[in-house]
């Protein structure tokens, strides 16, 4: 069965709301996204969580819009390839919007507080947990969001 990008899973823990986005972000559906100061923009490969994913598309039109994020749940999200990643192993943001295999922090070589804290950051870049094998050319997986 193929999966269905932005499709939803019914979960008891199930939590969809309406949020405005940033004045001209563009909004893909399944992509990674997070809260910036005044609204709701894709995800960056630094960004820290909490995480959402975009149940709506929109367009550039100079404004903020509404659309719908999902903030807990089971959904299908944009992946980039590269990876194989196996249900239970935690998946993090990686490229604009789209998620890949999280790799736990490793001791820094330079102990400074800039290579520490990049490693710390690592922890706050988990969206959520795989919950269906997604193969290295996968554009797409099957993610429980905001679990650890």
């Amino acid at each position: 069965m193929a999966l269905i990008l932005g499709e939803i899973y019914k979960t008891a823990d199930l939590v969809i709301d309406n949020e405005l986005t940033k004045t001209n972000v563009t909004t893909v559906v399944g992509d990674v996204c997070v809260f910036d100061t005044d609204g709701w923009v894709q995800a960056g490969a630094t960004s820290i969580g909490p995480f959402g994913i975009f149940l709506t598309a929109v367009t550039l039109d100079g404004t903020q819009q509404y659309v719908r994020v999902m903030k807990r749940g089971v959904v299908v999200v944009n992946k980039v390839a590269g990876n194989d990643i196996y249900p239970g192993q935690r998946v993090k943001n990686v490229a604009v919007g789209e998620i890949d295999l999280w790799v736990a922090p490793d001791w820094p070589a330079a102990f400074n507080e800039v290579s520490c804290q990049a490693e710390i950051d690592i922890l706050t870049q988990i969206v959520g947990v795989c919950k269906t094998k997604a193969l290295n050319a996968d554009t797409v997986c099957k993610v429980r969001l905001g679990a650890w």
